[in-house]
């Protein structure tokens, strides 16, 4: 939360972190994508096709239970359903190329698209039934892989079946009946966790008095958003009791106000690159604190706006009473109880979609101003020697937290070829929502060609040691692109 008027609040910039829907291969017509699923590397205990009478594309079937992405098809059709191969699709976070399928008919009242995924063992060169397992049990219950935080469009399901994995993003209930039909129940993404929180008792969360007057007030969404470092959906995971008492003949203040650590989950960023897990400081006790301020509860989900607490490492701030909000049916609800006292945007909110936030959040970024060169933090220059050294590794842990952090940076990486010929690669960042730069500087290396490269990437993100930039355009389709943290 943010603190009290003796404490003083910096201003952080804001990171967008880009909607991640899967970065599309080159698309296959879909004559061409029929005859793949045709093809398919047969599986262990595969029976031969056998001819059908089926509603769909095609009067046609492979047989055999659903265990792959062909039978995922042939079932999708042999129910009546129309399937349209569209396109291929990657997940960074899963090992199988996917096809992203336009079904429609029957129950659906407009055609869905989802993300089929064969984990074939030609395919991948290895036992694809177990990567299928490994690459599911990696992928957190709410839908977000444990190794990045990704901005879905809208709700993500996951679903498996034996070798073929199925994403589904959107809350269309009977494309959600089908799957969990041909597929089973879901096992991430969605509401998942929500049957436990439907368990808890609501407690009765009627306000204090009003015990202090708050630091940051804002009168506009553009100031919230400037002081905070992420924007997110969040789930109470837990509650850490309070530290300390407040005694009763004593008015609260800084030294006698109890705190506890409030854990949250993060069901969705809707700016900024947050941790999965938050652990939120809120200033107050059960039975004293500001009615602008309730204390969190169990399974209760909320939008807050949110910055790190200067001294405390891993600990978050909400910015302002005005950057929390109840999340009721799917609308917010301010927490702040003085309406009459708070500025037309937080009103204007009260009853709002999450995603209508989002679009004003949007809005908001595109009319600030870009930060210029001379904006940027410099953090130097890291080299991998052709020996597997790497020279002031730390400078690249600088520039990553920067970005975290929203604030504007510049970083180099030099890497040697096999040759000892230098390849650079600079990353620029200048903050609030805009994308990372990457320039490749191959002009000294007298075995390739010689070119300067300059790309506009939508995401970074860091796994172990690796440093990935996804969905770069600049030369040629968009692709991702991994910086080397090792002589190669």
């Amino acid at each position: 939360m943010a603190q009290r008027t003796s404490w003083i609040l910096p201003a952080l910039a804001v990171v967008l972190l880009v909607t991640a829907c899967g970065q599309p291969l080159p698309t296959a017509s879909p004559a061409t994508e029929v005859s793949r699923e045709r093809r398919g590397t047969p599986q262990p205990g595969r029976t031969e096709p056998t001819p059908v009478a089926t509603v769909g594309i095609e009067a046609y079937s492979h047989g055999g239970p659903l265990r792959d992405h062909v039978s995922f098809v042939d079932h999708l059709r042999g129910k009546g359903y129309q399937v349209e191969p569209v396109a291929d699709v990657r997940q960074p976070f899963l090992r199988a190329e996917g096809t992203v399928l336009r079904v429609s008919g029957r129950d659906l009242n407009r055609p869905i698209e989802l993300q089929s995924y064969n984990y074939d063992d030609t395919d991948l060169g290895e036992d694809g039934l177990k990567a299928a397992e490994e690459d599911a049990s990696k992928i957190g219950s709410d839908g977000q892989p444990r190794t990045m935080s990704v901005l879905w469009k809208g709700e993500p399901h996951f679903f498996r079946k034996e070798r073929v994995l199925v994403l589904y993003i959107g809350e269309d209930k009977a494309a959600l009946d089908l799957l969990t039909d041909l597929l089973g129940p879901q096992f991430a993404g969605g509401n998942n966790g929500a049957a436990d929180c439907a368990t808890e008792p609501r407690v009765d969360t009627s306000p204090a008095p009003a015990m202090a007057e708050w630091e940051f007030w804002p009168q506009t969404l553009a100031e919230a958003e400037e002081r905070s470092t992420a924007v997110v959906l969040a789930r109470v995971a837990g509650v850490e009791k309070a530290e300390g008492e407040v005694p009763p003949d004593r008015e609260p203040d800084h030294d006698t106000t109890a705190s506890s650590r409030v854990m949250l989950e993060v069901v969705r960023p809707l700016q900024g690159v947050p941790d999965k897990t938050i652990r939120l400081f809120w200033g107050w006790t059960e039975g004293q604190y500001d009615e602008n301020d309730p204390p969190y509860r169990l399974c209760e989900e909320y939008v807050l706006f949110l910055r790190p607490k200067a001294d405390e490492k891993g600990i978050y701030l909400v910015v302002s009473p005005l950057g929390r909000y109840r999340v009721e049916d799917g609308k917010l609800q301010p927490v702040a109880k003085q309406m009459d006292g708070v500025p037309g945007w937080v009103r204007e909110l009260r009853g709002k979609s999450v995603g209508y936030l989002e679009k004003q959040l949007a809005r908001t970024r595109e009319g600030s101003p870009p930060a210029t060169a001379e904006d940027l933090t410099d953090f130097g220059t890291s080299e991998v020697q052709v020996d597997g050294q790497v020279n002031e590794p730390e400078r690249r842990t600088d520039f990553v937290r920067a970005y975290r952090d929203g604030k504007p940076a510049r970083w180099k990486l030099v890497a040697y070829t096999q040759e000892g010929d230098p390849v650079s690669y600079e990353l620029r960042y200048a903050g609030k929502g805009k994308a990372v730069v990457l320039i490749r500087d191959s002009t000294q290396d007298k075995h390739d060609s010689p070119q300067v490269v300059e790309y506009e990437c939508g995401q970074l993100v860091q796994e172990s040691e690796a440093l990935r930039l996804i969905a770069c355009s600049g030369d040629g389709k968009p692709q991702d692109i991994e910086l080397p943290w090792e002589h190669r």
